[in-house]
């Protein structure tokens, strides 16, 4: 038994070993800046108070308990690491590390599988990383949404925030041609934008994250409803969503509304694809007019 707690307080010294050379890291790159921003000191004892209440009792050898990877992760988020940091602290404990996005062979694999599944889908279909990029966009959803044709998505990395709020592109303005197509179109922001930071909170650290902030925060709109929640418009947030498209009658563009439904190709959230039915008649009639035909709605509601 004696040999077994021996292990364990080596397996918990070198952890605490990972932990402080993070620390004092952190502690060093803030004291060539200006004040951090939440105020962090990066202290042994601020580390205790905010993400684990027994790093003093390890520190001095009360306790030789190692902790659960929740709080691991809650240290790590303290810190402020890279999934690399992050992900060595999990390993040196013991746990299995997070799935990670970026460069991952999984990942890349699970793309080209959303690409091939996106190209036997009839419907309005788009696949959507993590990062928010548009990484597919079948003709159904050009058609549909009035997106050009020869627009290039993977050149100029196009991603929801700029499908939604974009004055360039018609998705806007025909989602918000009156009160109520407005209101579902914030409604559908609020949640978009917070799905993507509870998607991504174990990556609000990384490089490509921060850079992805920084571009949300050019755009006035985005930084409008980036800390709202749905609950700030007083709704449970959108169910369907209305917007102005081309049913091939002598009306010529109305009102049409339809629903997403989102198909994860993999046991990861993203990449995934989003895919738009049709809601009431004369969206059954904008869809017949790109081509699908009348009779594959067969499974939609009114």
């Amino acid at each position: 038994m004696q040999e077994g707690l021996n292990v364990q307080y080596k397996k918990t010294k070198k952890l605490l070993v990972a932990i402080e050379t993070i620390r004092i890291k952190r502690q060093e790159e803030n004291s060539n800046t200006k004040t951090h921003l939440l105020l962090k000191r990066f202290t042994q004892q601020e580390l205790n108070d905010m993400a684990c209440t027994t790093y003093k009792n390890l520190l001095v050898g009360r306790s030789t308990r190692m902790p659960d990877r929740e709080t691991l992760i809650n240290i790590a988020d303290y810190l402020e690491c890279t999934h690399v940091e992050r992900d060595d602290l999990l390993i040196t404990a013991g746990y299995l590390p997070v799935q990670n996005y970026p460069g991952d062979q999984t990942h890349n694999f699970a793309l080209d599988q959303a690409r091939e599944i996106m190209n036997t889908i009839s419907f309005p279909s788009i696949i959507v990383d993590y990062d928010l990029e548009v990484q597919g966009m079948n003709r159904q959803f050009h058609n549909l949404f009035d997106i050009p044709l020869d627009i290039n998505i993977n050149k100029h990395k196009v991603n929801m925030i700029d499908l939604h709020f974009s004055r360039d592109l018609p998705v806007r303005s025909r989602s918000t041609f009156d009160t109520t197509s407005k209101l579902q179109w914030e409604l559908h922001a609020i949640t978009g934008i917070q799905a993507f930071k509870i998607n991504n909170m174990l990556f609000h650290h990384e490089d490509w994250y921060q850079s992805l902030i920084q571009h949300f925060q050019q755009n006035n709109d985005v930084n409008k409803y980036w800390k709202m929640s749905t609950k700030d418009l007083d709704n449970e947030g959108p169910k369907t969503r209305t917007i102005l498209a081309n049913t091939g009658t002598s009306e010529g563009i109305s009102p049409i509304r339809y629903r997403e439904i989102h198909i994860a190709v993999s046991n990861r959230k993203y990449p995934e694809i989003v895919v738009y039915l049709p809601v009431d008649s004369p969206a059954r009639q904008a869809f017949e007019h790109i081509g699908i035909p009348i009779e594959s709605l067969f499974t939609t509601n009114n």
